[in-house]
């Protein structure tokens, strides 16, 4: 089922045709069968009662994965999009509360992560470009610090002339928006540090990790 929708789209002609290039239909079919039989292998058990859900465990984790992948950040205008485009693959998504798909989640929310690092080799491809990042997350407010212990993994830094304490969030994406791996450091550790342990995470081939992190190092000793 995934082949077919990536031969429908041409993604498997060429390796570096990222999906969020394809229609979105065959996308979530791809992300559903990828997340399926990854889910199968990590919980052989997980398929039990499946006829008496509304959505399989394997549907409820693409539709969250999907979520993320396009950036939606409101669960119910989401599950409304789904419902409008994709009841015809996602059948039990029709009049779903977003209460209960919330639960439905929460209860999976331990699988997320083993496969999104599962899938996530297929879904960027073979990129030839990388993008690193970071991003301060504010944990406590200034004034609050003094009166308490801190916040474990936090620090001061500097932005600008402010100081602001807290951590920093290192996100690595392929070029077609797909996230590959991320760290959460104190707010004082900057990104260059992070990019062979990013790149190790994102378990891309050696090959490339060398030449992407050579690359970043050449650009941050100029």
């Amino acid at each position: 089922m995934c082949n077919v929708a990536r031969e429908r789209s041409g993604a498997l002609d060429d390796p570096k045709t990222p999906y969020p290039q394809i229609h979105p239909k065959e996308a979530i079919t791809v992300l559903f069968c990828l997340i399926d039989d990854a889910y199968t292998k990590l919980d052989p058990r997980g398929r039990r009662y499946e006829s008496l859900k509304q959505l399989s465990d394997s549907e409820v984790i693409t539709l969250a994965l999907f979520q993320q992948l396009r950036g939606i950040e409101s669960e119910r205008s989401f599950l409304r999009d789904a419902e409008r485009f994709f009841s015809h693959l996602f059948p039990g998504v029709v009049d779903l509360a977003s209460s209960s798909f919330h639960r439905r989640l929460r209860k999976l929310r331990f699988f997320l992560e083993p496969l999104r690092r599962a899938i996530v080799a297929e879904l960027a491809g073979d990129p030839e470009t990388l993008l690193v990042d970071s991003t301060l997350l504010t944990v406590m407010h200034p004034r609050q610090v003094s009166h308490s212990a801190g916040y474990y993994g936090a620090a001061w830094v500097r932005w600008g002339s402010f100081s602001v304490y807290g951590v920093k969030l290192h996100l690595l994406c392929a070029a077609n928006r797909v996230p590959l791996s991320y760290e959460l450091t104190p707010a004082n550790v900057a990104e260059v540090y992070l990019t062979e342990e990013l790149l190790a995470v994102a378990r891309l081939g050696d090959g490339l990790a060398r030449n992407c992190s050579g690359t970043w190092a050449t650009g941050a000793g100029t």
